[in-house]
């Protein structure tokens, strides 16, 4: 009498079963990983723009105690003194705790600076972009910002941009 073979994958007829090897079935979760991975090693952070607009007067108390940006628009947006001596803008949720960017461009010797403020209207100084002197500025966010305001500092018919990378 012939001694039968146990049931295996090749001598069973039917449907095939499964690899169970450990080694094949770990190259596969690894290859799976990888493949999975690549479009996010891939991906590159985005800049998104915040505002980017003109301002027409410089406004050196604005270093100070706040521009008409400020006293006018009380941290809305939509106020009307905007682009006279600074820009108000949102700050979506996103963008907060994150590097942003101020540059400007125009006439030389263009100083401008952000400052956050959170929902109370309370600015946050010690984190605000108030260097002195022309050129771009980087900063954080604040994690409980919800306004910025730009304000011309020195030059008139600036443009400015802030943008941040999320």
């Amino acid at each position: 009498m012939a001694a039968s073979l146990p049931p295996s994958p090749r001598n069973v007829k039917g449907p095939v079963r499964p690899v169970s090897n450990p080694l094949v079935m770990g190259a596969r979760w690894w290859l799976a990983l990888a493949v999975l991975a690549i479009p996010a090693m891939g991906d590159a952070a985005t800049p998104m723009v915040l505002v980017e607009d003109d301002i027409l007067l410089g406004n050196p108390g604005g270093a100070i105690g706040g521009g008409l940006s400020e006293i006018i628009a009380d941290c809305d947006p939509s106020a009307g003194s905007q682009g006279i001596d600074g820009i108000t803008f949102a700050v979506p949720t996103i963008a907060r705790g994150e590097l942003a960017t101020l540059t400007t461009t125009g006439a030389a010797g263009i100083d401008a600076d952000v400052y956050w403020y959170d929902a109370n209207c309370r600015p946050d100084f010690e984190a605000s972009m108030d260097r002195r002197g022309t050129g771009n500025e980087t900063g954080i966010i604040p994690l409980d910002t919800v306004v910025g305001v730009v304000d011309l500092i020195v030059g008139a018919n600036a443009h400015v941009k802030v943008t941040v990378t999320v």
